[in-house]
Order: C-alpha cells, then structure tokens, then sequence
C-alpha cells in the first residue's frame, strides 16, 4: 500500500475567477491580498491563485480534522520563508496578533492551469511536491540537469519514452529539492533518481530517489521516498524526507 502524503490537485476550472487572475470571493487573507496585487502578469497572478487555492482547500480539509473548527480559507495565510519555500499561518482571532505558523510541511507547484500542493505533519517528514508539462529540452539543457546515470537509464528506454523520462527526472529532482527546503539552488545535478521499470502513468510509481552527502548534512539517517503519475500530459511528483529522528 503507498503511503503518499496528503495532496490536492485543482484547476483554474474551479473557478472562473482564477482563470481571469482575480481571486475567489473569502479566498485570500488580508496579507495575501496585498501580495497579489503586486503582481502583474496575468499568467503569474493565475499560477499564483491556483497555487493557493489548491494549499488552502488541502490545510481546510486537514484542519477540520484536527480542530475543533476549521477556519475560512481567508483565516489561512500562506506565506514564504526567506528561502522562498511556502509555510501555513492561521489568522489570530484578534487582528492586532500576528498569524500563528502552523507546525507542518507545506509545498506548492503550478504550471499551466493547475495548482498542486501537498502537506505533512513536520514531526514525520518534510514534503516536496512537483507538477511538469511533458516538454521537449534541449540536450546541453538535458545534460546540464541529468547526473550520466540518470541519461544512461534514459537513453536504455525506447526513444518515443525518453521527453516523459526526462521530465520525470526533472520533476523528481524538483521536489526533492522543495523537501530538503533548497529549490533550484541547491543543485539539481546533487539529485539523482532511478527511474522505475515503467514509464510514469495514471496509477502511482515509487521513484527512487538519493542526495548528495552536503545536501543532507546535519540530517541524521536521511531518507526520500517519492512517487510519480501522469495528469494528461503532466507529471506529478511527491516527495518525502525523513530523518532516523522522525522515524518515517
């Protein structure tokens, strides 16, 4: 049985409003709002409420089992650390108290119309989560991402496979990276995937997943699980890192 962690996956479909760049109606809190209306392009204001709209029905869901009462979407404040990395805050009940970080690993990815997000309890692990459009790269981009394990195993597949072997490779080194907190950063070649027999597909895959020594250092007995599957033509990724103290 696949223990994955909690997700969510939505489209700019749900609604009409995102697909415009104008936020639902009770979505944002006030902070939020501000944030959104610094944004410009529409396609970033899309990818950016897509994104939170997904994190926030996800938190919902997790929060009403773990209060009392689940708070409004707009008492969820979703903001980012100094690395950039996404974390959740609940709306003090007095305004004049700052939100309340909430102890949980939160990861957002967008692209396209759909906004991806996924969530753990920080005490188990650490979460990353990853949506790519099967695309075409070109080669010096191919081996600029790809360790020569990883293009050995891809170039041993048939070649109408190797564009979705490659972007699954891409996907998994990006939520890994989101796991380990690091992002793009961190060194996209220090993670290295071993592709499963298949071919991502609609059901669920383990991908193997491993990071270089100083990407882990300071993490006792670190180690990733993560799997993959197919939306159409994009590859969905979620990744799990534990150390020997979480016990995961």
């Amino acid at each position: 049985m696949l223990d994955l962690p909690r997700h969510l996956l939505q489209s700019t479909a749900a609604a009409a409003e995102m697909a415009a760049g104008q936020p639902p109606a009770g979505l944002l809190h006030p902070l939020e709002e501000t944030q959104l209306a610094e944004l410009r392009l529409p396609r970033r204001r899309r990818h950016w409420l897509i994104g939170r709209w997904a994190a926030k029905h996800l938190l919902h869901t997790y929060l009403a089992e773990t209060l009392a009462a689940a708070p409004a979407l707009s008492q969820i404040l979703i903001a980012n650390d100094p690395r950039g990395a996404p974390y959740a805050a609940l709306a003090a009940a007095q305004p004049a108290f700052p939100p309340q970080r909430l102890p949980l690993s939160l990861s957002i990815s967008h692209t396209g119309h759909w906004g991806l997000a996924a969530l753990c309890p920080q005490q188990t692990a650490a979460v990353g989560a990853d949506i790519e459009q099967v695309t075409r790269l070109e080669p010096r981009l191919v081996e600029a991402i790809c360790t020569p394990g990883e293009l050995a195993q891809v170039r041993a597949r048939p070649h109408d496979q190797q564009d979705l072997l490659i972007t699954a490779l891409w996907s998994g080194k990006e939520a890994a990276l989101k796991a380990l907190g690091a992002g793009l950063s961190g060194g996209i070649r220090q993670i290295d995937c071993t592709l499963p027999a298949e071919p991502p597909a609609g059901e669920w895959a383990e991908l193997g997943l491993d990071a270089a020594r100083d990407l882990l250092a300071g993490l006792a007995g670190a180690r990733f699980r993560a799997w993959q599957r197919l939306e159409g033509e994009f590859v969905i990724t979620l990744a799990l890192l534990a150390t020997a103290e979480t016990g995961a």
